[in-house]
């Protein structure tokens, strides 16, 4: 699970949360970094609106976000130890250099949807750097299964459609 915290607003809501989910879950604490708009070049197509809001967020400088990864899937989380539980998370969720995060809504026709994810995923796989760049997608409003038939059918249409 991965939360904003906006401790901005309330006080010592990140180590709140830490000490809250400590004993179920793994958690690592990330700050927001500046990103640089030519390290992802295929975002040119995009709006000028579009693209500010891609690479200049209107997140607080301090933002953070806790990485919660429940113990419960973790065969051995009982014996990590506070030094590699950030390595741990990151081993799970396979983070890597760049790590981008999407948020689609699984409410819009699957044909809208999937033109949607196929430009965010053609633009990765294009970039000069994709062998750095982790995308994870949330698949909270939607079941697994309905989010792996629509990834699929949009990696057929990529495979299919360009030279990927």
């Amino acid at each position: 699970m991965i939360v904003e915290l906006h401790d901005i607003y309330v006080k010592g809501l990140s180590e709140f949360m830490v000490k809250r989910f400590q004993p179920t879950h793994e958690v690592a604490l990330l700050s927001v970094v500046p990103r640089n708009e030519e390290l992802f070049p295929a975002i040119g197509e995009l709006s000028f609106e579009d693209r500010q809001q891609a690479i200049y967020p209107s997140h607080p400088p301090d933002m953070k976000w806790g990485l919660f990864l429940s113990k419960e899937y973790l065969p051995d989380a009982n014996k990590i130890s506070s030094n590699n539980k950030v390595t741990s998370i990151k081993e799970n969720l396979k983070l890597r250099d760049i790590n981008l995060v999407i948020f689609p809504d699984w409410s819009k026709s699957e044909e809208s949807l999937g033109m949607e994810l196929q430009k965010v995923i053609k633009a990765i796989a294009s970039h000069p750097d994709k062998s750095k760049i982790t995308l994870l997608i949330d698949n909270s409003n939607i079941s697994a299964e309905d989010a792996d038939l629509i990834l699929s059918s949009v990696a057929m249409n990529l495979l299919m459609e360009e030279e990927l």
